[in-house]
This record gives structure tokens, C-alpha cells and sequence, in this order.
């Protein structure tokens, strides 16, 4: 019998199913938002995601159906709650109402495998509840936040180029060329997808928990490191080089090569933290 033919994976897609049609307007305008908006294509990108690693560790969970009642409630409870946000409570954000069917779907997958395949599959399960779009005022706030923080290493590796710059809030100065770091230089996008990235590689290459936790925690400074990098190259080569280079290829389609900077901070850290693991692993061995 294949793994998909196995009764909790067919009640676990009758569940899913089950509860996009009933919540389809949560669903709809969610897909929508991840496809109209870059800053929410995580909200498209997650579950897709959370398949693909549910899918790799199957074998972590038994093939038996679990019918564990409690995870029933809560299947119910996040379906119940998104049709009273929806249609009893005005004004309610999409964030809350989208929360509420990846608990259904968390819910179901718990009735399906139990509190073992559940804690199994902990990661996966846990990601799930990332996929919500965030609201409109959590975004503004991450996204004052990245534009001062980038505007501060900005500054200093621009000073460290030697560059005359003087800088007013989020205003750089520079020969020929007055700079502002604007809310779309703020690397939201590239941000959240380089912490998803993150997460998903620390749990796939990383096994102890402090050393996920860690890595995990370099994506946002790494993400400000890039974005830094980005924004001081390109106003150094519009002052000195060129004006054009702030509005010519390098600054519309400069993310995949700005990102192998985060990348080269990134990898070596994880190896580091691979070794440490080995290196603990093996000290802990009785002998």
C-alpha cells in the first residue's frame, strides 16, 4: 500500500479539503493577496513547503489512523472561529480569519496521526501557522525597522569605503547624489523569504535544538547585512560612478546576487554550528 493510499493521509486531505470549501472566502482572498502582493507570497509559498517536508518524513509517523479526539476539537474550533470572524465580526483582519483554518488544518493532521506523529512532525506543523498573511501594520513596522537598521550599515560600510557622506535620518548626502532609504528599500521581501530559507535549512541539516535556535536567529542580521550592502553599493556607484546605476538593472533586479552576500555569511555559519554539533556529539559517547 503506498503512503498515499493510507487511510489518515486520505482523512487528512478530506480535512484540508473540507475546511477550504467552508472557509472559502478566507481562502480566496488570501491567495489573492500572495499573488497581487510580494510581500505575502510566503502565504502561497508555506504550505507548498510544509507538503514537501511532511511528505520527506513520513516515515516518522505511523500509518495508522490516530482518531484522537482532541485534535477533532480543534479542527472544529478553527473552523467555527473563521465563519464567526468572518461573517459575524466586521473589520476583522485576514491574518485572524486565515489563523484560524491552519489551526483547522493543524487540528485535522492531529486527529489523523495523534500526539506522536504530531510531535514528529512538530516543524511542519508549527510552519503551517507562519502561512497567514501578517497584517498591514506588522509589515509597516518590520519595515520602519529593516530601513533604519540598513540605513546604519549603510552609513558605516560607506565611511568604511572612504565616501563623503553625511547622512540626516534616512536621508544620505553624497557627491552629486542625494539618497533616501525609501520603504522599498527596506528588504522585506527578500527578508522574509532568506528567514524561511533559514528555517527550513537549520531543520533539515541542523539535529540539536540550540544549534537551530541560533542559526535561525542569524537570518534577520543577515538579511540587514545584505540589504546594507545593496543600498551602500548602489549609492556609491551613483555618486561616484554613475546616477544611472540607482535606477538601471543592479537596483531592479540586483536581489539574487546581493543575496549571495547573506549566503556567504550564512553558509560558513552553518557549517560551524555542524561541526559543533559532531564536535559535542562526540564528547557526550561513552568510552
Amino acid at each position: 500500500m503506498s503512503w498515499m493510499n493510507t487511510v489518515p493521509v486520505r482523512w487528512a486531505v478530506y480535512f484540508v479539503l473540507s475546511s477550504l470549501v467552508v472557509c472559502a472566502q478566507t481562502t480566496i482572498e488570501a491567495i489573492r493577496l500572495g499573488w497581487t502582493d510580494d510581500r505575502y507570497n510566503h502565504t502561497l509559498a508555506l504550505p507548498v513547503i510544509c507538503l514537501i517536508l511532511l511528505y520527506q518524513e513520513r516515515d516518522l509517523v505511523s500509518e495508522t489512523y490516530a482518531k484522537y479526539q482532541p485534535g477533532l476539537i480543534l479542527a472544529a474550533l478553527g473552523v467555527v472561529t473563521n465563519l464567526v470572524l468572518t461573517y459575524a465580526v466586521s473589520g476583522v483582519e485576514l491574518y485572524w480569519r486565515m489563523l484560524a483554518v491552519c489551526v483547522s488544518w493543524v487540528g485535522g493532521y492531529l486527529y489523523c496521526y495523534g500526539p506522536g506523529g504530531f510531535r514528529a512532525t512538530l516543524f511542519p506543523c508549527l510552519l503551517l501557522l507562519a502561512c497567514p498573511p501578517i497584517p498591514e501594520s506588522w509589515i509597516h513596522r518590520a519595515e520602519v525597522a529593516l530601513q533604519w537598521t540598513s540605513a546604519d550599515v549603510s552609513e558605516v560600510l560607506l565611511r568604511f569605503t572612504g565616501a563623503s557622506v553625511y547622512r540626516e535620518g534616512l536621508y544620505f548626502a553624497m557627491p552629486g547624489l542625494n539618497v533616501e532609504v525609501a520603504r522599498e528599500c527596506s528588504g522585506i521581501r527578500s527578508t522574509t523569504a532568506l528567514i524561511i530559507v533559514v528555517a527550513v535549512a537549520a531543520h533539515l541539516l541542523l539535529r540539536s535544538t540550540w544549534a537551530r535556535i541560533l542559526f535561525f536567529l542569524l537570518a534577520v542580521p543577515a538579511g540587514i547585512f545584505k540589504n546594507g550592502v545593496r543600498i551602500s553599493t548602489l549609492a556609491w556607484l551613483g555618486s561616484y560612478m554613475s546616477p544611472e546605476y540607482l535606477h538601471g538593472w543592479l537596483h531592479k533586479n540586483g536581489g539574487p546576487p546581493f543575496t549571495m552576500v547573506a549566503l556567504a555569511f550564512l553558509v560558513p555559519s552553518l557549517l560551524l554550528l555542524q561541526r559543533l554539533e559532531r564536535k559535542r556529539n562526540s564528547t557526550l559517547v561513552p568510552r
